[in-house]
């Protein structure tokens, strides 16, 4: 499906990881910008697959999403661990990577089994997520960060080849799931190399700056491509533009050293619109 809507919603949901809600404009401020209609983001940096399944269970019987509405899911790896703990969630993004303090290596093998182990786990996952959005019957897009083979959105790899025949039999299992996601942002922006995104961001900011989320305008190029027979309106695509720059200024004077501390990201500098309440357990 080409089209972001068949009729227009009442209301947009979306969820995800840091690529959902971040500093600056994600895709998702884009399709709430564009459709202007009651908006809640649920996005939340760090979470796993699991984080947002809960929270897509948590809002569905909150808010009482129906056939009404627009559900609009980015799945990310599956090499995460969200753990609800008594003071509210804890979700440290991949547990591979080294800005990960939760979990160490040894665990994610031996305990959790990733990649396999948890593969298995948000394979159901989604899938459970997916029947219950069509027993809604409310429109809904599923969205990839960085699609099932990437486990490590910094490149790392870690199939050997039993563990990938075990994904290509979880990909035939599920192959009403993976027909419903949507083409990853790895692969539509970077050619599913890392590096292409650091290339990117080094022209246009500064050789340190690494951040590997979507620019405002690389959000907007992601929409445009995965639905290819929607017009977004003129005036987003002229705001998402004045944006861009922005957001190429700022970052130049915090790499610069011309910006300094907290006010070195100002959301209503790099934002275009904010969510509604959403509150969850």
């Amino acid at each position: 499906m080409n089209q972001l809507t068949t009729s227009k919603p009442n209301r947009l949901f979306t969820f995800g990881c840091s690529f959902t809600q971040w500093h600056w404009v994600t895709w998702a401020d884009i399709v709430a910008y564009d459709l202007d209609i009651p908006y809640y983001n649920f996005g939340n940096p760090g979470s796993g697959n699991q984080y947002i399944f809960n929270i897509l269970t948590q809002a569905i019987n909150k808010y009482q999403i129906n056939q009404d509405d627009l559900v609009m899911i980015c799945w990310t790896n599956s090499c995460r661990e969200d753990r609800r703990f008594r003071d509210g969630w804890e979700c440290p993004a991949n547990i591979f990577h080294d800005i990960n303090q939760m979990f160490n290596k040894d665990y994610a093998k031996k305990i959790i089994d990733f990649p396999v182990g948890s593969s298995v786990r948000d394979f159901a996952t989604m899938d459970a997520s997916r029947r219950m959005l069509d027993t809604l019957g409310c429109q809904y897009h599923m969205l990839s960060m960085s699609g099932f083979d990437l486990l490590d959105q910094w490149g790392l790899k870690f199939w050997d080849w039993q563990e990938i025949n075990i994904l290509t039999e979880l990909k035939e299992l599920y192959k009403d799931l993976t027909n419903k996601i949507l083409p990853d942002f790895y692969q539509v922006l970077w050619d599913n190399e890392i590096s292409n995104k650091f290339d990117i961001n080094k022209k246009k900011i500064n050789a340190e700056f690494n951040d590997h989320h979507p620019s405002p305008q690389e959000a907007l190029d992601y929409l445009t491509t995965v639905f290819k027979e929607y017009k977004f309106n003129n005036s987003t695509v002229e705001k998402i533009d004045l944006i861009e720059e922005k957001w190429v200024e700022v970052n130049k004077q915090i790499y610069d050293h011309t910006r300094f501390g907290e006010e070195s990201i100002s959301t209503e500098e790099l934002k275009i619109i904010e969510s509604l309440e959403t509150n969850f357990i």
